[in-house]
């Protein structure tokens, strides 16, 4: 808390209000030299003339005592820790269903229900070579990459 930059802000206040010192020490009450004297940050106010600076120019203490009047415009301390909380629930949030959909089983089917759709798609694709040798090579490269054992290889030989 420093006494002459809190003098500035509420001398800035004061003339933005369009008050002379001796209007707003009425209003206060208090003497016209003490107003004077915290504009100067030769003194600061007491809490109750504090509190009545808080309600006239619709400011907060933090304001007061720190002696800056936050804009509309830039966020307050507060805001700023709602965001970073939210930011951080969301990033572990995200981590958790990433990590959750790893070890989740997409398909509801049996293996051997999988293993007859295999053989009948591949059945009916087994006409066409290009096709064939295609879906071979994706289905090796599959198994290579994921480790998966595709039975449906034993049509397409």
């Amino acid at each position: 808390m420093n006494s002459n930059i809190m003098g500035k802000l509420i001398k800035k206040l004061r003339e933005d209000k369009g008050w002379t010192q001796a209007e707003l020490a009425e209003k206060i009450p208090i003497g016209r030299n003490a107003v004077s004297k915290w504009e100067r940050g030769k003194t600061i106010p007491d809490i109750s003339a504090l509190i009545r600076l808080r309600d006239i120019f619709n400011v907060s203490l933090d304001e007061l005592l720190l002696g800056e009047k936050y804009s509309q415009n830039k966020p307050s301390l507060k805001l700023k820790y709602v965001f970073a909380s939210i930011l951080i629930f969301s990033i572990f949030l995200g981590y958790f269903f990433v990590n959750q959909y790893k070890s989740v089983n997409l398909y509801t089917t049996s293996e051997e229900d999988k293993k007859k759709i295999a053989y009948k798609w591949l059945s009916e694709i087994t006409n066409n070579e290009l096709l064939k040798e295609d879906l071979y090579n994706n289905l090796k490269e599959q198994e290579e990459k994921y480790g998966s054992k595709i039975e449906a290889w034993k049509l397409l030989n």
